[in-house]
């Protein structure tokens, strides 16, 4: 997955260029151009399609093979929608917060932290999670913890910076400074 991933990341002329001309188009067209990008790849990255599907049937167990295609489906269209909303959309975010998402649950982090303590936040990479992780690390002093480590998603966590999302790479901080920093020792 990471070489599709790379195909987007490795150039930062391609991906101006590509912010610019999706900045001019209607958001309907745009997630539309997502989804068709989904299911072309779908039908393209053969062996990366059969090796999500052998992931997803490990993961779920006996499934029926429609059912599968399905989920491959969905997975290839959400990993287009992800990168779209990272590298083209997250620069318009501060403008466009109030269209493009809403926020739920926040009263449970509210909640959580007002007993003084920290909270952890799990974010699944699917739907705008993206969105909502910029959010709140903009509203609430945040950390996070990820793997930058490989060349295809280093792009990605320095645009997370640029925008003002701190962080650690576990793959690169030494794990006793990891565990300093995150407060747990």
């Amino acid at each position: 997955m990471y070489n599709i991933i790379e195909k987007f990341t490795a150039n930062p002329e391609r991906l101006k260029k590509f912010q610019q001309a999706f900045k001019r188009m209607p958001d309907f067209i745009c997630y539309s151009l997502c989804v068709l990008a989904g299911f072309i790849l779908y039908v393209l990255a053969v062996h990366t399609r059969k090796r999500v599907k052998r992931n997803l049937a490990d993961l779920l167990g006996p499934t029926h093979s429609l059912r599968l295609s399905r989920l491959c489906r969905s997975y290839f269209t959400h990993l287009m929608l992800v990168l779209f909303e990272i590298l083209i959309r997250s620069s318009a975010l501060e403008s466009a917060r109030q269209r493009t998402f809403g926020t739920e649950g926040e009263q449970h982090l509210e909640e959580a932290l007002q007993h003084g303590k920290g909270a952890v936040l799990f974010t699944p990479h699917t739907g705008n999670f993206f969105y909502y992780y910029w959010y709140v690390s903009k509203k609430y002093p945040c950390l996070t913890v990820a793997t930058a480590g490989s060349k295809e998603l280093r792009p990605l966590y320095e645009l997370f910076e640029q925008m003002g999302c701190s962080g650690l790479d576990y793959d690169t901080v030494p794990p006793l400074k990891l565990l300093k920093t995150c407060g747990v020792i």
